[in-house]
């Protein structure tokens, strides 16, 4: 018979020990590749290159010590196992075994790639403040993951706040304070760490007793916040309209809440000009940029039936008097609100960033060589092309998540990771190599029609697909097909005339931009939620 702890700890190995001696493997692969490189090549761009490759191990590892297999972030009751429960261990080995655990595991993952991967390629990767970061970030997220709650919004929304607290806390240390001292960050987050030990017994204990913790004062604010919502008591006008209401109120509001707590986060960065270095249109570029990050890992939970649940479309979603093409056409519409709202506080950080001195001086140095023309004409269809672009990113995910089924989720974050990954290496390829750039270059063309032929294929058996199976009116997708024509059109044409020949030819922008415009994902959409609904 094991022991408590070794029998708890024997759980999660057995559970996870494929995953686990993945992540072993590939620590040991990737201090074999930096130490059998020659000296020239190993640079910081190695380095970097294999810990963008090894960064899932953090993610392996917050969701095996927190359990995050089998929390949901929208139920009120505990993430911790409730078969542990009715053990014969007391509540504080039941906390510490796995807590303990995430916090030994981030720092032998760190410590071992800082020390055979990052420094051998020129970083100055430090031991253990990094890694004090990363364990006070583990232990908020198990601490918030089983504690029961009164209602399910409360964890998301602590859960979301406490992180943004700690991510600005550690750049207070490191930036403003100037504390170079590692000692300082390991103790304030070790002093985090123990804090979120104690609220995890708590939460846990609550949980075995069949408590959860309530919170009656925000709990009526925010019931005050609904009743005073104006037209709140209106009927709504149809049935797709109360779906959009619907798709608003139960995960597509939550894409701006996110977007907005990272930009507070990045206001920091404004009063701190080393931060950023010698350019200060880095931090532009980063909140451009921020929307559609988001909105990409976003597209696929916010595409689900029920956002926050891991499960397949319910009986209560699948009877609903609504075609599956009214369903998509509602989380599209949904997916337009968030964008624009998150569009708009992108824009409200950006005048904020014009504001202070020497700013609006680079902004016009850098149009004293466009044309007036061209000015007028980003200035125009810049934010309306940029909108556009943030909607794509979270709505191109839908119809993964419409299908009900994590296998094929997690088939395509492999894929789409792998081809993320492959392409990278052959960047830096290029970039050691540079003498093959002419080659590659030439069978660019040739890979370009390959994708566009590729694509155009998909777009025709869907198109096939959705009349076959009659999920769309004729009318509609020669209606959905005249406006992707014109949209790839317009887009076109506006970039091949802003686009400098030196840079790209026509032909390789024209292919870009037809690749770039979705159209059989979307398309996939409701043939995924008719996947869904009558299994």
């Amino acid at each position: 018979m094991y022991y408590p702890v070794r029998a708890i700890y024997w759980q999660l190995w057995r559970r996870h020990r494929i995953g686990a001696a993945l992540d072993v493997l590939y620590l040991v692969a990737a201090a074999l590749i930096v130490a059998l490189l020659p000296v020239p090549i190993r640079s910081r761009v190695v380095g970097f290159y294999l810990a963008m490759a090894g960064s899932g191990m953090l993610l392996h590892v917050l969701t095996v010590f927190s359990y995050g297999v089998e929390v949901e972030l929208s139920k009120k009751d505990s993430g911790f196992p409730p078969r542990t429960f009715t053990l014969p261990v007391p509540t504080w080995k039941l906390v510490s075994c796995p807590m303990f655990g995430g916090l030994a595991a981030i720092y032998a993952v760190w410590i071992w790639a800082a020390v055979f991967v990052l420094r051998p390629c020129g970083y100055p990767a430090r031991l253990l403040s990094p890694a004090a970061v990363l364990a006070a970030f583990l232990a908020v997220i198990q601490a918030l993951a089983w504690t029961p709650f009164a209602e399910g919004w409360m964890r998301i929304v602590l859960t979301t706040v406490m992180l943004s607290l700690l991510a600005a806390a550690n750049f207070v240390l490191v930036n403003l304070a100037g504390i170079e001292w590692e000692g300082w960050n390991v103790a304030a987050f070790g002093t985090v760490w123990v804090a979120a030990w104690c609220a995890a017994l708590a939460g846990v204990s609550r949980a075995r007793r069949g408590d959860a913790f309530n919170w009656p004062a925000a709990q009526r604010l925010i019931q005050r916040i609904l009743e005073w919502q104006p037209g709140r008591r209106r009927a709504f006008r149809s049935a797709s309209h109360a779906q959009r209401w619907c798709e608003l109120r139960r995960g597509a509001a939550l894409a701006p809440f996110y977007v907005g707590v990272l930009l507070v986060m990045l206001t920091p960065v404004l009063f701190v000009e080393r931060s950023f270095g010698a350019s200060k249109w880095g931090l532009v570029l980063v909140a451009i940029f921020l929307p559609p990050m988001i909105f990409a890992f976003l597209g696929t939970t916010f595409g689900k039936p029920d956002p926050w649940s891991k499960s397949s479309i319910s009986a209560f979603l699948a009877t609903r008097p609504l075609s599956c093409a009214d369903l998509v056409a509602a989380k599209f519409r949904a997916a337009m609100i968030a964008s624009a709202v998150s569009c708009l506080m992108v824009v409200a950080f950006l005048l904020l960033w014009l504001a202070f001195a020497g700013n609006r001086d680079l902004v016009l140095q850098a149009l004293q060589g466009i044309s007036p023309v061209k000015i007028i004409a980003i200035a125009l269809l810049g934010p309306i092309v940029w909108w556009a672009f943030v909607w794509k990113s979270l709505a191109e995910g839908f119809y993964l998540g419409l299908t009900g089924r994590e296998w094929v989720v997690n088939a395509a974050g492999i894929a789409f990771g792998s081809l993320f990954m492959i392409m990278l290496g052959a960047g830096l390829w290029l970039y050691f190599y540079p003498a093959y750039l002419p080659a590659v270059l030439r069978w660019t063309s040739w890979l370009l029609g390959v994708a566009l032929a590729v694509k155009l294929g998909l777009a025709a058996w869907t198109m096939h697909a959705l009349r076959q199976r009659r999920l769309v009116p004729r009318r509609q997708l020669l209606q959905g097909l005249a406006m992707w024509c014109a949209i790839v059109a317009a887009v076109c044409c506006g970039v091949v005339w802003l686009v400098p020949r030196e840079w790209a030819s026509a032909w390789a922008l024209t292919a870009g931009c037809i690749l770039m415009t979705p159209f059989a994902r979307l398309a996939a959409a409701p043939l995924a939620l008719a996947w869904n609904r009558h299994r």
